[in-house]
């Protein structure tokens, strides 16, 4: 609430007087110290009425003072006519607008005939309240009535509330309520045409504003002509150099058959990029007219050529035009539309990474963030190179990647997996592992997935995550699935340890090739694990000497030719000095005491020979009880490992498969330990081999 009523008394026909009553009823309303009391105000006004019942405008401070007092509105006045009821209600508007009682002005709007028709302009009544009562109409979120409420009069009788429509006009537009905004400027423009009978120049700012509002008004309602005449003719009126830069700037969009600036947006599919570059291309004579003055307003012309720069991959120019765009755009945010001010972070970031502007990397990663952040969609064709560009100088990717991975969908996920940067990267590894399950791991694309997981869980030192990993690759590589990519990934220990060892990679490089029947490669893989084996028997390993005898059982089965056989026969030599060292330790084990063995391995169709090996077996030692679980190859290998774990306790020795599921083998052989069971490899598929693995197995567990 002000602290006099100046304001209100600034044309005729108010007086001093009428000004000494107004300020004394708002120093009673303030209570301030001295002031008079209700009664003499009412006594001083009802006595200004009396003496001069044709003094209509005396009126106005009834009803200012009604108002301020918070009275009820006079339902008959004294001498009452039209006129002195305008000024009574003109008075108690300003009443209530001093105290910002919106909702009193639009009740009063509502239900009484008298206000309504203050609009009209007709006389210094309606110039005392018409402006609060657009305030009012505005506040109460009615502004579709201002339409029909205020009169060309009333405007062209004051600047003031001429420029207060033309702000809610702007505000409707920016807010998208194009059709509210179109009647409240062309009841602007109405007023324009008339302005030199109203003594307004026509090429005042107010003026130059309502045309260019009218303009971006038509131009969202896709009338480019009549936009583009409007647009013309203020660059013939108006020499201010901001006015010119947006001028022009909206007349490039007007020639790119753009709506608004903030439909410029680059596409996520580069093949929809040339239809961009077409239409910014048709304004770009006039963009670059907007930021030739190099002024505030030159922002929109410097944004339209960031992004046609962005498209044509001339970096520095995006990032040198985005740069001044941004620094408008935020100095503004309430002029923008939301999503304008994101974008401009994200593209300016783009930019600036790819232009590989020096010392100013980790800013375009902060940029690409706050774009993300803030809702906007990274350009699928522009994710790769941008990635690629923040990982080659080493910098700023790992801020990125976490935004990226919750926006950018499988083109981010993709670019950031074949990224050095964020390599253990936990976030991504455990998206890549996610999107490898949702493909049910039915293919080439789920074994990519797992192979590039699979280097950040190693790198993080998750190393369980890394062995479900591996064993889930080489599921796959039976199946013919990611064969290559996985021997070749095994062939590097840094790339699986330490979550299989040297002895799983081999055996499971091998598998490959035998099922690839590339037995030569098979041959040349488990030849150095045979070596290390009969090392390590050497040593005192008594299982190492049956894993050597496997591996020469394997690699004999192989039938190669004739250029393998001599090394083949160096083998079984130095298999022979080896076992001959350690001498026989199975005599005086009593071979009569019964034992339990359990056979884990084997698919339905090895199933098959369980009752063929029990006969074999007990054909050796009839003491010897096998307890059969295949496992196969089921995904679920948990199943089976929850099988054996049962078993355990009432078996004496354990035999496994070797061609088993390498995570199943590793988690039977720990169990085994906890247990003190001794177990033995079968390395052969046949019924030979595992006979011979059940009784060595049997043996071990009589000791």
């Amino acid at each position: 609430m002000g602290k006099d009523a100046s304001s209100m008394f600034r044309q005729a026909p108010f007086t001093t007087l009428d000004l000494v009553l107004a300020n004394a009823v708002v120093d009673a309303r303030q209570g301030t110290v001295g002031a008079l009391n209700q009664y003499e105000i009412d006594s001083a006004v009802d006595e200004l009425l009396q003496l001069n019942g044709r003094r209509d405008h005396s009126y106005f401070l009834a009803g200012f003072r009604d108002a301020m007092f918070g009275r009820q509105p006079a339902r008959k006045l004294p001498a009452e006519n039209a006129m002195q009821m305008r000024w009574y209600w003109a008075g108690a508007v300003q009443g209530w607008a001093r105290s910002a009682s919106w909702d009193r002005i639009v009740e009063a709007y509502d239900g009484n005939e008298v206000v309504p028709l203050l609009g009209d302009g007709h006389d210094p009544a309606s110039n005392a309240a018409v402006e609060s009562i657009v305030r009012a109409l505005r506040h109460e979120d009615r502004t579709a009535e201002l339409q029909t409420f205020v009169k060309e009069p009333a405007v062209a009788n004051s600047r003031q509330l001429y420029c207060l429509l033309l702000d809610i006009g702007t505000k409707l537009l920016r807010a998208g309520d194009t059709a509210a905004a179109r009647a409240i400027l062309d009841l602007l423009m109405r007023v324009e045409e008339g302005s030199p009978e109203n003594g307004f120049p026509p090429d005042e700012w107010p003026f130059l504003q309502t045309r260019r509002r009218m303009a971006h008004c038509l131009r969202l309602l896709g009338e480019h002509l009549p936009a583009r005449e409007l647009l013309r003719g203020l660059l013939d009126h108006d020499s201010d150099p901001n006015i010119r830069a947006m001028v022009h700037a909206d007349l490039g969009l007007i020639e790119g058959h753009f709506t608004h600036i903030a439909d410029i947006r680059l596409p996520d599919d580069r093949n929809a990029l040339a239809d961009v570059v077409e239409r910014l291309e048709k304004g770009e004579e006039h963009f670059r007219d907007a930021v030739e003055p190099d002024v505030r307003y030159s922002a929109h012309g410097h944004y339209c050529l960031g992004i046609l720069a962005l498209a044509r991959e001339s970096y520095e120019d995006a990032d040198r035009h985005l740069d001044q765009a941004r620094a408008h755009f935020r100095g503004q945010p309430k002029n923008y539309p939301d999503a304008i001010l994101p974008r401009v972070d994200l593209y300016f970031g783009i930019a600036r990474a790819q232009a590989l502007v020096s010392g100013k990397l980790d800013h375009a990663s902060a940029l690409i963030v706050s774009g993300l952040e803030g809702g906007e969609s990274f350009p699928k064709f522009l994710i790769e190179p941008t990635v690629s560009a923040l990982d080659l100088v080493g910098t700023g990717l790992a801020e990125v990647a976490d935004s990226l991975l919750r926006t950018g969908g499988g083109e981010a996920l993709d670019a950031l997996a074949r990224s050095e940067g964020v390599e253990g990267h936990l976030p991504l590894s455990k998206a890549l592992y996610e999107r490898a399950h949702r493909q049910n791991q039915g293919g080439e694309s789920a074994a990519s997935d797992l192979r590039d997981a699979l280097r950040g869980y190693l790198k993080t030192a998750d190393i369980e995550t890394a062995r479900r990993i591996l064993d889930e690759l080489e599921v796959l590589a039976a199946r013919g699935v990611g064969v290559e990519a996985f021997v070749e990934l095994l062939g590097e220990s840094r790339c699986y340890e330490p979550a299989w060892d040297k002895e799983d990679a081999a055996i499971a490089r091998a598998r490959c090739y035998e099922v690839g029947g590339e037995y030569e490669k098979a041959f040349r893989e488990l030849v150095p694990s045979f070596h290390r084996f009969t090392t390590k028997a050497g040593e005192g390993d008594e299982s190492a000497l049956d894993e050597a005898q496997g591996v020469l059982c394997t690699i004999s089965r192989y039938g190669l030719g004739p250029a393998y056989l001599e090394e083949l026969e160096n083998l079984e030599k130095r298999y022979e000095a080896v076992a001959g060292s350690l001498g026989d330790d199975e005599s005086g084990v009593s071979e009569s005491r019964a034992v339990r063995v359990l056979f884990v391995g084997g698919n339905e169709r090895q199933a098959k020979a369980d009752e063929a090996i029990r006969s074999r077996v007990a054909g050796h030692d009839d003491q010897i009880e096998i307890t059969f679980v295949h496992s196969g190859l089921d995904s679920n290998w948990n199943v089976y490992a929850g099988k054996v774990e049962r078993y355990l306790p009432t078996h004496q020795a354990v035999v496994i498969m070797r061609y088993i599921r390498t995570l199943l083998s590793e988690h039977i052989r720990k169990k085994c330990g906890e247990h003190d069971i001794p177990w033995r490899f079968c390395w052969s598929p046949g019924r030979g081999g595992a006979v011979e693995a059940v009784l060595k197995a049997a043996h071990a567990g009589r000791k």
